[in-house]
């Protein structure tokens, strides 16, 4: 077998794909040793980027669903930070999610903020650069939005749930009116 046909094998076992370590290993026996340890870091870091979300649906959902995940979206990069892009797209088609739609809402909530924090610093237009402009030149004017920015439309409360989560451990919801839509941009 060749060296990346062993790769291939042993990164398919590692992420759940196979049940059994792939032949050649000098210590099969250890095989289970990093396969745990993928899992384990792979779920912790989608628990790290997905906080309110892992809450809303409990560990045991959580770890299921993000076990699920990884199969499919092995991660591309080494920055786990990155890690989850397509996690509220797997979460709204998920096993028994359908009667939960706002959970996906949340998570593509808090992508947008990861993505805002990732996203590469540029300047940004102040107010003196815009006063700088002739008149005459305002009509040739094109804006751009900031490469952090991010829109997130949603159906539900998803910013007043998020917010909810951040000052208590069990916060109370009755209050929320979760079916009202929200509009959010981050940047």
């Amino acid at each position: 077998m060749s060296l990346a046909a062993q790769q291939t094998a042993f990164a398919a076992y590692l992420l759940g794909a196979s049940d059994a370590p792939p032949a050649g290993l000098h210590a099969p026996e250890r095989a289970q040793i990093y396969r745990n340890n993928v899992r384990l870091s792979l779920t912790a870091a989608l628990a790290a980027n997905f906080p309110v979300t892992a809450t809303l649906v409990g560990a045991d959902y959580f770890a299921q669903a993000a076990r699920h995940f990884l199969r499919a979206h092995p991660p591309a990069r080494p920055d786990m930070a990155s890690y989850g892009a397509d996690f509220p797209a797997f979460l709204a088609t998920a096993p028994g999610m359908a009667d939960f739609p706002y959970v996906a809402e949340v998570a593509r909530l808090e992508r947008a903020m990861i993505e805002t924090l990732l996203a590469p610093a540029a300047p940004a237009l102040a107010a003196s650069d815009f006063a700088a402009v002739p008149e005459a030149s305002f009509a040739a004017l094109r804006f751009t939005a900031h490469p952090s920015a991010r829109l997130v439309q949603s159906s539900f409360a998803v910013a007043d749930l998020w917010q909810a989560h951040q000052t208590a451990d069990t916060p109370d919801l009755s209050s929320l009116a979760l079916d009202e839509p929200q509009s959010l941009v981050f940047f």
